[in-house]
């Protein structure tokens, strides 16, 4: 039986859509990742981890008339979300596991991006396969990663985490934070085998208010990847406690890191 996601339900996607409406981290990210990903050239886009659509539609004011668009999210209610806001006949969004990219999605692309979700999707042979196999002769990967889930990256912990943390702990005690998810020696290598090259990495920090992460956790997806082990109503009462002993309005910066791959020549290929 197929794991069911943290992502599924639709008070995910309405909380989630809330925040992004409300909050400007997520629209900060998507404008910086489709700049960033020469999406004035481009002809056809996979989007990764779709969600409601946010990124789909910063990418879509940069495409041409002509381009289309592809997202794939495995959260039928992020989808449903995306498919009634983002109005634009260029764009496609398909219900589908990123495990299955590679049989959800027949096209082949020259731009593949993936905001605030990269380090969540299956690092396995099958998925880098898959993004080879669907990427065409110099077709660029965009995506972005929190600096604390890169490995090598040195990240402070914001009070508001800090206070989560020892709030979690107390009501689980076998609580611990998820190791670093990714690591950009093993990414390269595995991305290198399918033609992809390391073409940019930049740092990033946003500058906000520690309400803003806090409003952040009030996603359930976000506190059951922290402790699967307790109920919705328990990570959302540590939530509350949490916010309660900081200050919502401290100034915060949260670092990330942006990645560009690119995928071998149509010349380089043919000679692999």
């Amino acid at each position: 039986m197929e794991k069911r996601s943290c992502w599924q339900g639709w008070l995910n996607a309405e909380v989630y859509q809330e925040f992004v409406e409300h909050w400007p981290i997520y629209a900060w990210l998507n404008r910086d990742l489709a700049a960033g990903a020469d999406l004035e050239t481009a002809r056809r886009v996979l989007d990764l981890g779709s969600g409601t659509g946010a990124t789909a539609a910063a990418c879509l004011r940069r495409m041409r008339p002509e381009a289309r668009l592809v997202g794939i999210d495995g959260s039928a209610e992020m989808v449903g979300v995306a498919r009634s806001r983002v109005r634009d006949e260029r764009a496609l969004f398909v219900v589908a596991d990123a495990r299955a990219v590679g049989e959800a999605v027949r096209n082949r692309f020259d731009r593949i991006v993936a905001n605030a979700s990269f380090w969540l999707l299956p690092r396995t042979a099958k998925f880098y396969a898959a993004l080879g196999a669907l990427s065409e002769p110099d077709a660029l990967l965009t995506f972005n990663v929190p600096a604390e889930e890169v490995a090598g990256e040195v990240v402070r912990p914001h009070a508001f985490q800090v206070a989560l943390g020892r709030r979690l702990r107390g009501r689980h005690m076998s609580f611990a934070r998820p190791t670093v998810a990714l690591h950009p020696e093993r990414l390269e290598e595995r991305l290198g085998v399918h033609g992809f090259r390391l073409e940019k990495r930049e740092s990033l920090v946003y500058k906000g208010r520690q309400r803003e992460l806090i409003e952040l956790m009030a996603i359930p997806a976000m506190t059951a990847r922290l402790a699967p082990g307790l109920s919705a109503e328990e990570r959302q009462a540590a939530v509350a406690e949490a916010a309660a002993a900081v200050d919502p309005g401290e100034e915060v910066e949260v670092p990330w890191v942006v990645f560009g791959f690119r995928r071998s020549g149509a010349g380089e290929l043919r000679t692999r």
